[in-house]
């Protein structure tokens, strides 16, 4: 009686101390897992930083694109008086000559 009490003893110690090698095998695994979450949260921030930096820098790009289309148009304007007038001076020049 009193083997059998031992060996049931050391069953029951052996298998507790399975259980606290698996419970301490799952808290290992818990905090690999926590620190694993708090790098992604750290690169999901340092993602969403570039991010802003990037629409940041694309509106400052779409901003100067506005303005050198404006830029670019007002030329085309510029650059049309100047033909209106260059033939207007030709037109002149042509009949003033037709009058000499």
């Amino acid at each position: 009686e009193a083997t059998k009490v031992a060996d049931e003893g050391a069953q029951e110690g052996a298998q507790d101390g399975a259980q606290a090698a698996e419970i301490e095998a799952q808290s290992r695994r818990i905090s690999e897992l926590e620190e694993a979450v708090r790098k992604g949260n750290v690169a999901l921030e340092e993602s969403n930083v570039a991010m802003s930096e990037l629409r940041s820098k694309l509106g400052e790009s779409e901003r100067k694109l506005g303005e050198s289309e404006r830029t670019l148009e007002d030329l085309r304007v510029e650059v049309g008086e100047w033909k209106a007038k260059a033939e207007k001076a030709s037109v002149q020049l042509r009949e003033s000559e037709e009058t000499v």
